[in-house]
């Protein structure tokens, strides 16, 4: 991993948006987030342009379903509550499992504990859903 260097120029079109993204008070109060926003994406770089580009191309969603569409071996997918935000990784994984016709398993976890546990577990099956 490469050490974070002084913030990089950035084009002035950019530049004006991660002013603006900057300036949004609903980023400050999420310092896991603002942290990622002043560092103009040197770190974690797609959270960055979420931030500074928080619109989909034309296209985007159509372009999904055709992979979920070309999705046929079994998969497994999920998250938990050690995951940024529900909007990327519970969403996406709610999307997948519902999206894809193929043998699949969903697993939400809680927070997890110092000794790596998980609490409040929460999978789902094609067959049915446990909750353990």
């Amino acid at each position: 991993m490469s050490p974070v260097t002084a913030q990089p120029s950035l084009p002035p079109a950019e530049e004006e948006l991660w002013r603006r993204a900057m300036r949004n008070p609903d980023y400050k109060q999420y310092i896991n987030l603002y942290n990622i926003l002043t560092q103009k994406g040197q770190r974690t770089f797609i959270m960055y342009l979420m931030m500074t580009h928080p619109w989909e191309l034309d296209g985007t969603v159509e372009r999904a379903e055709e992979i979920f569409k070309k999705i046929k071996i079994p998969f497994y997918t999920g998250s938990g509550a050690y995951a940024y935000t529900y909007k990327l990784h519970w969403l996406g994984a709610q999307h997948y499992y519902q999206n894809v016709d193929a043998p699949k398993k969903l697993l939400f976890t809680g927070r997890l504990t110092w000794s790596g546990r998980s609490i409040n577990t929460t999978t789902r099956s094609s067959a049915g859903m446990t909750i353990g």
